[in-house]
């Protein structure tokens, strides 16, 4: 049983995958430009201004597996098969154990694209697309194995240093899921400014499942206390499988193997148990992507077409960059049980013996394998749960986001990763592997070549190359076991064979009139004259016997007669030929469109009125604008056109106000009445206002008074105190000047600093200039010198 146990590790991993399975993660080939319907698995964005207008797949095949634990010695590969698959002692010979302290993983993924799965591009500027695909995939995926378990279980449990050693594995599962889904895409541009170019598209999967196992523990806790017992500790196990599995588990004899090798897959599924499609059952899943495109340079790749200039040349690609971002499978397969069970347990048994409890399933690997592995779980532990009918079983989520960089003319780099989502706690998954990769690339029409670098989340690195020769593509994510890598963890191989149609630009005479509007498809044209050569001698797409004017070039909507100025009206028939014009008018224009043609009009570029010769009138006062001074506002004559005005609305106007800015009566000539007990505080103040000789400071026989005035004017705040200090002729000019305005100023401070407002004050200051009286005598002087104090309005 022990050599079956090694056996089985190394089938599973590197023999049933290989006769089996294909996939879908062809590094280069899925972000071609040409990848057309293959695309759908990776982005469906993709196909929406795809280089493809049509292209419809024939078949694809190829397979993925990729592992952290054991690897193939490349010799292994490459020897005469009688002197490796068929040596006795294969397993320790040619397989090596990767011991690194993680935990293990296997990943075997693939589908199968059914032929007329395809897509096209449609519409006016072939801005939509859509696709079908049919595809049928496999994956088995283990997970979450501890390396003590798995070194154990592949040195046929010899290894005496792990006796009694307590083994943890957290979210230990193992998968296998097969099922078909039939995909229908659309996708469409959604922003097309030139230099930015978006699409998106969506496919809508109905899933089909054919066959589902499990066995999965958050908490599985295994010891060997030898070589042939197993103890199990305070563990919940679950474990289900689906009706196409029912009769039994694979049986790796001779029969089966020969049935593989041969590819013959009726003979293995009856050996399997029957038809696979028996029982199945739908859900439904979702892909969907978009791709942002960034096209700097457009402009070079368009090419006129039936008069359109900014037609784009579909043969050509256009982009600088492009990032692409697809989220794909997400949603469920549906699966049968019926005679399948579903059922969860818990373990804590000491000292199994594994040959008397496991042999019956894993012994011989007949068909009573997942029943008898069933009947085990149920004699040995206590079952917590029974469930009978249909499950759903989640698609493997993946997101695929890349950047795709136009080096030049051809030649592409491509940044990817492939993420899988880890939904740890869910034990009815299908979940991969994440992939990190950098592919440089050649593409041409019919030719392309990758060779693309990447590194996935077991840790293994891979150089693959690729290529695409019109119909066909085939290629490889690794090559490195052909250049020497000795130890070989993944395999991975593609090819698919298709029908591709390119898009086309179908000017047979290159006249830039298509094939379908060309009347003469090979003879030069233009589109004016539908792609027939023009036999007139002035070239003006009208021919001779249909021109007006055969010897100078016009155009079709007036018969081949030119219109110089474009104002619809022959030049023959135009009295101004170089002015477009009005038909009204013989050609001639009228520019303010003021019903005066511009020759006859005194002002052609402003409308106006038949009484001014077609100036204008703009306020109806009977004034011409340009005559009128106010030429928006009515006014008199007499003032030119403008109204006479009365700012502080009293009705006093200003020409005849004095304080045109502050309300007063007509009879004051419209300013304010000043109270009397003002002129009385502004008389005591002015009478006893009174400073020291030759100085600027006031007495204090004169703060009562100016108290007084103080209190007044902040009484009244639409008043202005005007401040004017004078002097005698007594001494130096220019100190008697900077006398009177210290003194007005002094004044001001005063009042300021009784809470007067400073902007309700002004000061002048005029020195020995505005004497009032003589100089000559005493007393005079004594009038001279004085500081004025006067209420003023605007």
């Amino acid at each position: 049983m022990k050599q079956n146990i090694k056996l089985l590790v190394f089938v599973l991993l590197f023999g049933l995958p290989a006769q089996q399975v294909i996939a879908q993660n062809n590094l280069g080939h899925n972000t071609d430009n040409f990848s057309g319907v293959y695309s759908l698995s990776y982005n469906p964005a993709e196909i929406v201004d795809s280089r493809f207008k049509f292209h419809m797949n024939i078949v694809s095949a190829g397979f993925t597996l990729s592992n952290n634990y054991i690897g193939v010695k490349r010799t292994a590969l490459f020897a005469e098969r009688d002197l490796a698959f068929e040596d006795p002692d294969f397993a320790d010979n040619y397989l090596v154990e990767r011991l690194n302290g993680k935990s293990k993983g296997v990943y075997v993924s693939g589908d199968i694209m059914a032929p007329l799965s395809f897509m096209a591009n449609f519409g006016k500027k072939r801005s939509h697309a859509i696709g079908f695909n049919s595809r049928v995939r496999f994956q088995t995926n283990v997970n979450g194995a501890a390396e003590n378990l798995a070194t154990m279980s592949f040195n046929e449990l010899l290894l005496s240093d792990l006796y009694n050693v307590g083994i943890q594995n957290e979210n230990f599962s193992i998968q296998t899921n097969v099922w078909t889904e039939y995909g229908l895409t659309y996708g469409t541009n959604l922003i097309n400014s030139g230099k930015h170019f978006v699409s998106a598209a969506g496919t809508f999967k109905l899933t089909q499942g054919l066959a589902n196992a499990y066995f999965y523990s958050d908490n599985m806790n295994v010891t060997f206390p030898s070589d042939s017992t197993v103890s199990v500790d305070n563990s919940d196990l679950r474990f289900g499988y689906s009706s196409l599995l029912e009769t039994g588990f694979v049986k790796l004899d001779e029969e089966l193997l020969s049935a593989l090798n041969r590819s013959d897959t009726s003979q293995a599924y009856r050996h399997l148990g029957g038809d696979p499609f028996r029982n199945a059952k739908f859900g439904f899943g979702l892909d969907i992507g978009v791709v942002w495109e960034f096209r700097p340079h457009a402009d070079d790749h368009k090419y006129e077409l039936d008069g359109n200039p900014d037609y784009l040349d579909p043969r050509k690609e256009k982009y600088k960059v492009k990032v692409g971002l697809g989220l794909m499978d997400m949603g469920y397969t549906s699966y049968a049980r019926d005679n399948g069970v579903f059922g969860e347990y818990f373990a804590d048994v000491p000292d199994i013996d594994i040959e008397e409890s496991f042999g019956a399933a894993f012994g011989n690997f007949d068909n009573s394998g997942l029943q008898a592995f069933e009947d085990t779980l149920e004699s040995l532990f206590v079952e917590s749960a029974e469930e009978k009918g249909t499950y759903k079983v989640s698609l493997p989520m993946r997101i695929n986001a890349y950047v795709d960089y136009n080096i030049w003319k051809g030649f592409y780099a491509n940044l990817g990763a492939s993420i899988a989502p880890a939904f740890k706690k869910n034990p009815e998954k299908t979940r991969g592997i994440s992939e990190f990769s950098i592919t440089p690339r050649f593409e041409h029409k019919w030719f392309s070549f990758y060779l693309p670098v990447s590194v996935n989340t077991h840790g293994n690195p891979h150089l693959g190359t690729g290529v695409r020769i019109g119909p066909l593509a085939f290629g490889t994510n690794d090559i490195l076991p052909l250049m020497g890598k000795k130890t070989i963890y993944d395999a991975n191989v593609y090819m698919n064979l298709s029908i591709p149609i390119t898009k086309k630009i179908r000017d047979k005479d290159k006249d830039h009139v298509s094939n379908k509007m060309d009347d003469c498809k090979r003879e030069l044209g233009t589109w004016e004259t539908k792609g027939c050569p023009d036999n007139d001698q002035d070239d003006d797409g009208v021919l001779d016997g249909e021109d007006d004017c055969p010897e100078i070039a016009g155009s079709k909507e007036l018969n081949g007669c030119p219109d110089t100025d474009k104002d619809g009206i022959a030049d023959k028939e135009d009295a101004c030929p170089d002015v477009a014009g009005l038909k009204a008018f013989n050609g001639c224009p009228d520019t303010d469109e003021d019903g005066f043609q511009d020759s006859e009009d005194d002002c052609p570029e402003v409308a106006g009125i038949e009484a001014f010769k077609g100036c204008p009138d703009t306020d109806g006062d009977g004034l011409k604008d340009s005559e009128d001074s106010c030429p928006e506002v009515a006014g008199p004559a007499e003032n030119n056109g403008c109204p006479f005005e009365d700012d502080d609305k009293d009705g006093v106007l200003n020409k005849d106000d004095d304080c045109p800015q502050t309300p007063g009566p007509k009879e004051n000539r419209g300013c304010p009445i000043i109270e009397k007990e003002v002129e009385e505080a502004l008389d005591l103040a002015f009478k006893n206002l009174e400073f020291e000789s030759g100085k600027a400071i006031i007495k204090q026989a004169s703060y009562a008074s100016l108290e007084t005035l103080s209190t007044i004017l902040k009484a009244h705040p639409d008043y202005t105190l005007l401040i004017e200090g004078h002097t005698d002729n007594v001494g130096n000019d220019a100190n008697n000047l900077l006398l009177s305005q210290k003194r007005a100023d002094a004044i001001k401070l005063l009042l300021v600093s009784k809470g007067v407002q400073a902007s309700t004050i002004e000061t002048k200051f005029y020195g020995k200039e505005k004497p009032i009286t003589t100089n000559d005598t005493p007393e005079g002087r004594q009038q001279n010198r004085r500081v004025e104090l006067t209420i003023t309005f605007k």
